[in-house]
């Protein structure tokens, strides 16, 4: 089905090897991986968090003025409108973006500390269950798909922030620990010994089971380009967000 990792169309030109990695990162993590820290251990600032997932209207001005590599879902309707995240890019394509618009993406501490707060919030919102108006998730993965950002305000965090949970995983800077490192908590993640290629993201997708939008819930993959995952910069200083006049950042 167009969009799933498992898809070989002509326009994926990874090596077998990669599509088999990607197939095997994809796969949602069991229940309880969590990141059992104390929220907001060792975090002084939030900085200047994205409201929103970078969408394809702010990547698209990226790709026109910087000569951006495209997304590779640009053309499939399901995941093409402006409003909607960005997926189908890489990790490089994410870390050119950020250096382009002049942030950086999170650290997973930072991720979780605007997804929980300092009071350590279940989900986003706080403790009631998720449903259709607080995220999107649950759905299948050859018939769903993003929807716009911000359209749930009902989810939004203490901060804020929407789409925390659902729609997109979002990737964080951090390579993955199986156990969250509290020694990395002040926003400065260290790469572990050996390191299988990994880094984390969080979040849980529009495909993701209903545990996954938890605040604490913690997921890997390799640097694949799949149609749930995304990213949400962070800057350390009031900034003009490229295409916020666009479509709403």
């Amino acid at each position: 089905c167009p969009g799933s990792p498992t898809a070989g169309t002509v326009r994926d030109r990874r090596t077998r090897e990669e599509r088999r990695q990607c197939r095997a990162a994809s796969r949602e993590p069991p229940a309880g991986q969590s990141f059992r820290t104390k929220p907001g251990q060792n975090i002084r600032r939030l900085h200047w968090l994205y409201r929103c997932p970078v969408t394809n209207a702010q990547y698209r001005r990226f790709v026109d003025a910087a000569g951006g590599r495209p997304s590779r879902y640009g053309d499939e309707d399901r995941f093409n409108a402006p409003r909607q995240p960005v997926v189908g890019v890489n990790w490089d394509d994410m870390r050119a973006y950020r250096s382009w618009a002049g942030a950086r993406l999170p650290s997973e501490a930072e991720w979780e500390y605007a997804a929980r707060g300092p009071a350590g919030r279940r989900y986003p919102w706080g403790d009631a269950a998720p449903d259709e108006t607080r995220a999107i998730f649950g759905q299948d993965w050859c018939t769903g798909g993003t929807a716009e950002v911000g359209g749930r305000p009902a989810g939004a965090s203490w901060c804020g922030a929407l789409d925390l949970a659902g729609n997109v995983w979002e990737r964080c800077r951090d390579v993955w620990r199986d156990e969250a490192d509290p020694g990395s908590l002040d926003g400065a993640p260290v790469p572990p010994d050996p390191w299988d290629g990994t880094r984390v993201v969080r979040g849980g997708s529009w495909n993701s089971r209903i545990e996954c939008m938890e605040g604490a819930h913690r997921f890997k993959l390799f640097d694949c380009t799949v149609g749930s995952l995304g990213f949400r910069p962070i800057a350390t200083a009031p900034v003009e967000i490229p295409g916020a006049d666009v479509e709403g950042a």
